[in-house]
């Protein structure tokens, strides 16, 4: 028969090894039940972690569609403002290069009147033939003239200039625009569920960029939009560049006009003398 010291020992043994596994299934269960208190508090945090794998895919897909179409968006809308300001500025330039030409057509007619009457001056009599002061204003008028007429048409050629690079641009933006509605209608289309466009306009109730009427008040300024990409960016930073040229074109003209318009009535009332 066994000896009872060996029963008690194996009983012991046999009840420390019970003992540490319960505690270790006590552990095991604790932490099981922490990490689903754990999971439940996550899912009230985020709606979204109960929704199977599918639909939670679609839903990332949705927004990242919409993030490209609000992308777009602000793009076009940047691009439809600079549109109107380009044709804006296209009738300006139109204007002045009238303003100029008129101008030019009127120092014209005062070029051959001061010639007919240099010509008339040459055929007085002998004894009178010498150089007076009236002489000395009409080259003068002529030279002035001459000069102003060579600063209208460098003037017109630069108007021209601008038209045709306002009308490049124009075409470039419309060209973008276009193909940026494209994209968006092709990343919609892409959803398996419809999809609605988003606002072209933040749905604030305030007005629009493009209602600024055809005052002067110059160049606009368009906002920074960090999602550019650099093309985009050197795109509408060279249409603010032409603008800001047409715009000091705009100005020049007007000033030229109205300080040769005065000069040359200064210049006939000095050859009248």
């Amino acid at each position: 028969m066994p000896d009872s010291g060996d029963e008690e020992l194996s009983f012991s043994t046999w009840w420390n090894i019970s003992e540490k596994r319960m505690n270790r299934a006590k552990s095991l269960t604790r932490d099981l039940f922490m990490s689903l208190r754990q999971n439940r508090l996550e899912e009230q945090m985020n709606p979204d972690a109960g929704l199977d794998q599918v639909v939670r895919e679609q839903k990332q897909k949705k927004e990242r569609v919409y993030r490209r179409a609000r992308r777009h968006q602000n793009v076009i809308d940047a691009s439809y403002d600079c549109i109107e300001d380009l044709a804006r500025a296209s009738k300006k330039a139109v204007d002045s290069i009238t303003q100029l030409t008129h101008e030019r057509y009127k120092g014209t007619a005062n070029i051959q009147i001061c010639e007919v009457r240099q010509e008339l001056r040459c055929g007085r009599p002998q004894p009178e033939l010498f150089r007076d002061i009236l002489d000395e204003a009409l080259d003068a008028e002529k030279s002035t003239l001459l000069s102003q007429r060579e600063v209208l048409l460098n003037m017109e050629e630069e108007g021209k200039e601008l038209i045709n690079q306002m009308a490049e641009k124009r075409a470039l933006l419309t060209r973008n625009s276009g193909e940026r509605r494209v994209n968006m209608l092709h990343d919609i289309s892409s959803l398996n569920q419809k999809v609605a466009m988003p606002p072209k306009r933040p749905p604030d109730g305030s007005p629009t960029k493009s209602n600024r009427g055809d005052q002067d008040s110059g160049p606009r300024e368009y906002k920074q939009i960090s999602e550019l990409k650099e093309e985009s960016k050197q795109v509408l930073a060279e249409t603010s560049e032409l603008l800001e040229r047409a715009w000091n074109h705009r100005k020049q003209t007007l000033e030229t006009v109205r300080q040769f318009s005065t000069r040359r009535e200064t210049c006939q009332s000095s050859g009248r003398g």
